[in-house]
């Protein structure tokens, strides 16, 4: 690669390679959810640009590199599913809702909580395997050497020869991304959206990367990107909650029958289930009416035909240059595309309106998991609603005391 494309390579992975560090301690005390979440998309993002700058390393580096990072990972992707179901569960419960709703709820409240304590010793020993195998020092060192070369190029410097460099990678996401776009047609099928989900997010963060050395403006087609992603996003945890919902009915019947040789106490747990169950389904039905929106919209301002013509253009002006002999960028006429390009948000109504909630250390639990029949599950429920109540004035962080086995 060109000397810019190895500099902006080089700043971009030590970036990432930095905000991964610093969550790493609070991802392994527990007490702030939202390290979980930027590490998690340091780690995607540090990904993206292993792709992206592939002949910036040796193959063999960026093989062992991808392979620790991908890793930690999965496990953090794990504890950051539940930790966003676990509040939102929480906001959901703290509403005025009927004792008779909250007792079912409430035991897949303690259920999640459950599952989330015991998750964290796993997420703790990945992080330290992370640590042990020296990745995260050997960007830190492999890059500090590029950036202090002589003469390196300023990160933010565009030439024609480094735009010319990374289309290639912006044309393959762009591809992989509209051979989806008939998904939103058949919004029953969970794998495709699921697919055109991730489609978008290695088209943004491409875009992002790229946008380091490109000499026009890709910001509105990094935030159209960004606006599909974060709408197929919820719909994606819409489709998940109902496959937590059939699996907890199961494993609750199941445990039911198991203890007491009678399921009769699945009366008192399936109207907060079935409740949760039909407001995911409406949520779900919402977000499927805006995406499509916004996909006809994007269709009509021509933004996904637009991206390509100036990938070929910058193509041309490089070609002409390098028969000119200058690779620099020429000022462009007119300057950079303006924010009106980028095309206008559709109305999002987002479940963060129902605030994440913090906890105290002493969050609603059963007993050992031990189930009580009839009316035992009905004081859980009340101290559960009376808890996330109290508890819905933060919207930032969740405290969370868990006794962690590192070894």
């Amino acid at each position: 690669m060109c000397s810019k494309c190895q500099t902006a390579a080089a700043s971009y992975i030590r970036r990432q390679a930095k905000q991964l560090g610093k969550q790493l301690p609070g991802v392994c005390s527990g007490e702030d959810i939202e390290c979980v979440h930027r590490a998690r998309v340091a780690s995607r993002r540090l990904r993206a640009a292993f792709r992206v700058f592939s002949g910036c390393f040796g193959d063999r580096t960026l093989r062992r590199w991808r392979k620790h990072v991908r890793n930690l990972a999965q496990q953090l992707g794990q504890a950051r599913d539940l930790d966003v179901q676990i509040d939102f569960l929480c906001g959901f419960v703290s509403h005025a809702l009927e004792p008779s709703v909250c007792r079912g709820l409430s035991r897949l409240l303690a259920e999640l909580e459950r599952r989330r304590e015991r998750m964290q010793p796993r997420v703790v020993r990945a992080v330290e395997r992370f640590q042990r195998s020296g990745v995260l020092e050997e960007m830190l060192s492999r890059t500090k050497k590029m950036l202090d070369r002589p003469n390196g190029a300023a990160p933010e410097e565009a030439t024609l020869e480094a735009a010319a460099e990374l289309s290639p990678a912006i044309r393959a996401r762009l591809e992989e991304y509209l051979a989806l776009e008939d998904s939103l047609q058949e919004p029953d099928d969970v794998e495709r959206l699921h697919s055109l989900r991730i489609a978008a997010k290695r088209l943004r963060y491409t875009l992002e990367i790229a946008r380091l050395v490109y000499p026009t403006d890709l910001q509105p087609f990094i935030e159209a990107a960004k606006t599909l992603q974060t709408l197929l996003g919820e719909i994606h945890d819409c489709d998940v909650w109902q496959a937590e919902l059939d699996d907890f009915q199961a494993t609750m019947r199941k445990r039911l029958l198991r203890v007491y040789g009678s399921d009769r106490a699945m009366a008192q747990v399936e109207p907060g289930i079935e409740l949760l169950r039909q407001d995911r389904c409406q949520r779900r039905q919402q977000l499927v009416e805006q995406a499509t929106a916004f996909w006809r919209q994007m269709q009509q301002q021509g933004t996904w035909e637009t991206l390509p013509r100036l990938l070929e253009s910058a193509s041309a002006m490089q070609t002409q240059s390098a028969v000119a002999g200058d690779n620099q960028l020429p000022p462009a006429a007119g300057g950079p595309p303006s924010a009106s390009a980028t095309p206008p948000l559709p109305p999002v109504v987002s479940d963060s309106a129902v605030a994440p909630i913090a906890r105290e250390q002493n969050s609603p639990t059963d007993t050992g998991g031990q189930l009580h029949p009839d009316g035992m599950l009905s004081s859980g429920a009340t101290a559960t609603k009376h808890h996330a109540a109290d508890s819905a004035h933060s919207h930032a962080r969740r405290m969370r005391t868990v006794a962690v086995s590192s070894n």
